[in-house]
């Protein structure tokens, strides 16, 4: 048996065969390293996929313990203006119901003692009541002192005492 040669027959010319080994082999380069580029950008892409679903859950998680703690403190806030509401509500009604009678304000002025001039009365509507008025020695503004405490107001608060040449002792009192 004969051996078959092989025949090879290259239809290039003998200069094309240098320039196409060199194109194949950049080719070959090229696609690796672009193949090198898409696996990178791959991993690149996973890795952030997997961060940003961190960072979800972990929004999440937060943002509902927070809503927990408003709804908390939503109750509270409830309870506190309740509160506060009432509060209030009540403060009115106590100062509405002790208002100093007229009955023992109009005793006190009427009846201030000697040496005491009563010069001005003014009142409002919480009860308060001013009273201005001079007394001529410190003996008569100390009796008139106790004769208001022997009343039993609620409050007797001395907001003014001056003494002055010609009138004596000017004091203001205010009377709750």
């Amino acid at each position: 048996m004969q051996k078959r040669r092989e025949v090879q027959i290259n239809l290039l010319r003998k200069e094309a065969k240098p320039v196409l080994g060199k194109l194949q082999n950049l080719f070959r380069q090229t696609s690796f390293i672009l193949l090198a580029i898409y696996l990178f950008a791959l991993v690149g892409l996973f890795a952030a996929f997997l961060f940003f679903s961190r960072q979800e859950r972990f929004l999440t998680q937060t943002n509902e313990a927070l809503l927990a703690q408003v709804e908390v403190l939503r109750e509270k806030e409830g309870l506190l203006v309740l509160l506060r509401n009432r509060i209030s509500l009540s403060r009115n009604i106590f100062a509405k119901s002790i208002t100093v009678p007229p009955k023992e304000i109009e005793e006190a002025i009427t009846s201030p003692g000697s040496g005491i001039q009563i010069q001005e009365v003014t009142s409002d509507e919480t009860g308060r009541t001013v009273i201005a008025g001079n007394a001529v020695t410190s003996m008569a503004l100390e009796n008139f002192f106790d004769q208001l405490k022997a009343k039993k107001f609620k409050s007797v608060t001395l907001k003014s005492l001056e003494l002055d040449a010609k009138k004596g002792y000017v004091f203001f009192l205010e009377i709750f």
